[in-house]
């Protein structure tokens, strides 16, 4: 939080200064909304082709995941999520029960991996 003088205190000297701005400091303070963070990072799904669909229909139902662009190969499909770090077991289990352990989460994906 920052405040700033544009202009004048000379008159209000040094304990008025501090008077104005602590008062300004409170007001903005008291309307400030609380807003909690939560840490997220993006991860790649792994999947054969004929799983798409089962993946899919997860991650829509997924609190707060985010989903990129798939990428084909092959073999499958690689999709990026985003999603907060605390649900990243969760997800995982989920991912391995819809697919028979078919679909998986990676940390980063190559084309080799991939294909």
């Amino acid at each position: 939080m920052a405040c700033v003088r544009w202009f004048g205190g000379t008159k209000l000297g040094a304990g008025g200064l501090v008077r104005a701005y602590g008062g300004t400091v409170a007001k903005m303070l008291d309307q400030a909304a609380i807003t909690t963070v939560h840490e997220t990072t993006t991860l790649h799904v792994r999947m054969p082709f004929h799983q798409v669909d089962a993946v899919y229909r997860l991650l829509d139902a997924w609190p707060e995941l985010r989903r990129g662009e798939p990428a084909y190969h092959p073999n499958g499909v690689v999709l990026s999520v985003t999603l907060r770090v605390d649900a990243i077991p969760d997800l995982r289990l989920a991912l391995r029960e819809s697919t028979n352990a078919e679909a998986r989460m990676l940390k980063d994906v190559t084309v080799e991996e991939s294909a």
